[in-house]
């Protein structure tokens, strides 16, 4: 099967996270593929969140190891899962977040079972990076032990950039308790929302002073009031809200040092309770390492250009990795309108990223 051949297929699998019946269909596809592995291969169920293992070694450890995810944010118009070809790009609901990439993988490792000999590498596929990833990757790699000694994710970026580092992020849910009175007689009560008003500008006081206005790819922490609910009515003084922050920063700070900072604003302004919604390390791989090195210069031979090395605000699967001490790089092939109605992925481009990864394994160690 060609790139194109696989990734329509993929597409046409409605895999989101209310689909359980999608999610393990797709992972059945991907297996059925994959029937004739002659290696390592496991099957992951965990709370109907499907995964998929393959290695060319025995066990859980590899080389290198290749991460995907089969999952999707969800679609207004059920014709997005039905992947349409035009000028050269292919349009689907995920077909550059992340299926894809994806395809290129499985290509790449149906090739690998004709190489003698065949490096040491794995493929990862999950199906619940898009609502946090705890039953995919986050499980495998802290409860399960899968390890590689260098990673690499497919999910980020833009057009060939390589991704060496992410910030790290703490989404904190805010709740504040007050005192209910009548809104024509505020002083007799003490209105939560308030509380969190008083709250939030001291958090945004402390944030946008470690801002540096001159940089401009602003590598610093920085804070988003998501969302504010509290109240029950206009004259009614408040006695329950609550707010949810994402705040995000650099390395080498953890998300455990951040939230103490956090807390200690907090505790200046009023008792609070905090609830931990996600937390994720910062990712930050050290450039010299040798399987950076050699994947860099791949690129470089492939693309026939100077690769630009960046960083990235968001945050992807490569942080689970990170926390476990294991090098990681994210890239992404040509595409737009990720999570949008016109998603689109370049063909050509997943020529070029099946040809990077191709020539890196190969230059691999058997």
């Amino acid at each position: 099967m060609e790139i194109q051949e696989i990734l329509s297929s993929l597409i046409r699998f409605q895999t989101t996270a209310d689909r359980p019946d999608q999610l393990q269909a797709i992972v059945d596809q991907v297996d059925a593929w994959f029937s004739a592995w002659p290696w390592h291969k496991e099957r992951f169920l965990r709370n109907k969140k499907h995964s998929i293992y393959l290695n060319t070694r025995k066990g859980r450890h590899s080389q290198v190891l290749f991460v995907g995810h089969l999952d999707v944010v969800p679609a207004e118009d059920p014709s997005q899962f039905e992947p349409r070809i035009q000028d050269g790009r292919l349009y689907g609901r995920g077909a550059l977040d992340m299926k894809g990439p994806d395809a290129v993988m499985i290509r790449l490792f149906l090739d690998l079972m004709s190489r003698d000999p065949v490096p040491s590498c794995a493929l990862m596929l999950t199906t619940d990076e898009e609502v946090g990833s705890r039953d995919g990757v986050e499980w495998l790699v802290k409860e399960q032990g899968i390890r590689a000694s260098f990673v690499i994710v497919p999910d980020g970026g833009s057009s060939f950039r390589l991704i060496y580092a992410e910030k790290g992020a703490l989404h904190l849910r805010v709740k504040a308790h007050g005192k209910a009175a009548h809104g024509s007689q505020p002083w007799l009560g003490d209105n939560a929302i308030d509380q969190l008003i008083r709250a939030y500008q001291a958090l945004r006081t402390w944030v946008d002073a470690q801002a540096r206005p001159e940089d401009p790819e602003h590598w610093y922490p920085t804070l988003n009031l998501g969302r504010i609910q509290g109240g029950r009515a206009p004259n009614i003084v408040a006695d329950e809200a609550w707010m949810d922050l994402d705040f995000r920063f650099p390395g080498p700070t953890s998300p455990e040092a951040f939230l103490k900072e956090v807390q200690k604003i907090l505790q200046n302004t009023g008792p609070f309770e905090l609830e931990d919604l996600t937390t994720a390390v910062p990712v930050e791989t050290d450039r010299s390492h040798p399987l950076f090195q050699r994947f860099l210069h791949t690129m470089e031979e492939v693309l026939e250009r100077p690769v630009e090395l960046a960083r990235e605000h968001g945050a992807t699967d490569a942080r689970h990795f990170a926390e476990q001490g294991m090098p990681v790089v994210i890239l992404y092939p040509i595409g737009e309108d990720i999570h949008g109605p016109r998603e689109w992925v370049d063909l050509n481009s997943l020529e070029t990223l099946y040809r990077i990864f191709q020539r890196y394994v190969e230059n691999l160690p058997a």
